[in-house]
């Protein structure tokens, strides 16, 4: 009896479905660069129980429940550059935030209408002393208990909006990777390839 009961857990879980599966072509777009590189859906965070997933193909972020229905989109105009808005995102209140790390600054829109609201320059030299290049370049953003952080690979530290200022001490702790999320205390994963996009269970990825 109990061989049985372990054969049918794994197979339950072998079947366990996506949270959400997105096909290309559809609501979503893959598009192709000059360069030979691909633009598709690579980021998604969770706030304010719903998920918030970026297509940089169609600057856009579509909004689903936690249980992976779609809620509405959101259209991002451009401010500059045709296909970028920055390497990371974040939403809190009613701001999406990007954190550009070409032109030093976070990109602030609105999570209703989309609209630019404004640009916040930041010091590029703060993780400066660190000996490795990939860890003195800021490319992530998160919320943490309501206040904005930015960092790079290896280190982070609290942002002020207002001031466009860094707290005077930082963390060595890392920003999670936004392909990577926790709803309802569950991780999941953002898995993508050339047909789809879908939000599965971590514990169902091998």
């Amino acid at each position: 009896m109990k061989t049985v009961l372990i054969l049918f857990f794994a197979i339950s879980c072998s079947l366990a479905k996506p949270l959400l599966t997105e096909s290309y072509g559809q609501r979503f777009t893959r598009h192709q660069l000059s360069n030979g590189e691909w633009e598709t859906v690579e980021k998604a965070v969770v706030y304010d129980g719903n998920i918030w997933v970026y297509s940089k193909a169609d600057r856009k972020i579509v909004r689903y429940t936690e249980s992976g229905e779609y809620v509405t989109e959101i259209l991002l105009p451009s401010i500059g550059r045709s296909n970028y808005l920055g390497d990371d995102f974040a939403v809190k209140g009613t701001a999406i935030y990007f954190v550009n790390s070409i032109d030093k600054r976070v990109e602030q829109f609105d999570t209703k209408s989309g609209a630019f609201v404004q640009s916040i320059p930041f010091d590029d030299r703060y993780f400066s002393t660190s000996p490795r290049r990939s860890c003195r370049i800021i490319t992530k953003i998160a919320i943490n208990r309501g206040k904005i952080l930015l960092g790079t690979e290896c280190a982070s530290a609290e942002f002020d909006i207002e001031s466009g200022t860094f707290a005077r001490s930082r963390s060595e702790s890392t920003i999670p990777d936004t392909k990577e999320l926790v709803i309802g205390r569950k991780s999941y994963l953002l898995i993508e390839d050339s047909t789809q996009f879908s939000i599965e269970p971590a514990e169902d990825i091998q």
